[in-house]
């Protein structure tokens, strides 16, 4: 389906609005804000689109409350990006985590092999004393 521009009038002025697919009426500004966050998005920039439909989403919620339908388009595109944030993310962070992981094994296998030194060298010292012993 294809979207409509229609002229919302109020009391002392007069405010542009599409009307999407579903017949929910966007004011023009939001319509011209999601349009903005999709070029965004289009362009790899999830960040800043996701940070421009936030601000959007919080006056939608504002205005019509948060489950409502007019809201519906923004939480899905505000969702869309926060997936390919956390997507672009992800391997940064498994990075980070296996380098944490390494860090502890390197740190376990020295604690690990220090305890081994230590008790080789205290079973060498009971050897000997054995040995003491047994030469008395």
């Amino acid at each position: 389906m294809m979207s409509s521009t229609t002229t919302v009038s109020s009391s002392s002025s007069s405010v542009a609005a599409t009307t999407g697919p579903s017949g929910i009426v966007i004011p023009a500004a939001v319509a011209e804000v999601i349009a903005s966050a999709q070029s965004l998005m289009h362009k790899s920039l999830y960040d800043q689109a996701a940070s421009t439909l936030s601000d959007v989403l919080e006056e939608l919620v504002g205005t019509y409350g948060q489950l409502a339908p007019e809201t519906a388009r923004v939480y899905h595109l505000y969702g869309l990006c926060m997936l390919e944030v956390a997507r672009a993310e992800a391997p940064l962070l498994a990075a980070q985590q296996l380098e944490e992981i390494v860090e502890k094994a390197d740190a376990l296998t020295k604690t690990s092999t220090a305890n081994e030194k230590k008790n080789d060298k205290e079973e060498e010292e009971e050897e000997k004393k054995e040995e003491e012993k047994r030469e008395e």
